[in-house]
């Protein structure tokens, strides 16, 4: 996309538009970071409103019931994209799901082995 085509469907969409310094390619990506929200497809979420500010120490071992309480929808499994209802999930030091089709999804992988403290581990995708 030129800075052009970016200008132009922002004033399609009524979208305020405006470069800061240097060769202002900044306003691709700030549109392209527009539609992802707009899409309801942008990435990690790193804070919800109804979540404590600053954190409070959410990290760890939790169950899916406690993840869902923080406001996720779904916890996923990444490899085949099926929901887990049960188990601990470790999130490690922080929550830090993602936002898929409007939902709030954590996506996990197996961790089993000798050294798994839970059956579930929260991966970071972005």
């Amino acid at each position: 996309m030129t800075q052009e085509e970016a200008r132009a469907i922002a004033a399609r969409a009524g979208c305020h538009l405006e470069g800061f310094g240097g060769t202002e390619q900044g306003i691709i990506g700030a549109l392209a970071a527009v539609g992802l929200v707009v899409g309801g497809e942008d990435g990690r979420v790193v804070h919800l409103s109804w979540w404590p500010y600053p954190e409070d120490g959410f990290s760890g071992l939790h169950t899916i019931d406690e993840i869902y309480s923080r406001g996720v929808d779904e916890v996923r499994q990444v490899e085949t994209k099926q929901p887990v209802t049960v188990g601990l999930v470790d999130i490690g030091k922080h929550l830090r799901p993602n936002r898929r089709s409007g939902q709030i999804v954590l996506y996990v992988e197996s961790s089993t082995g000798p050294d798994a403290a839970s059956p579930w581990r929260a991966i970071k995708l972005l």
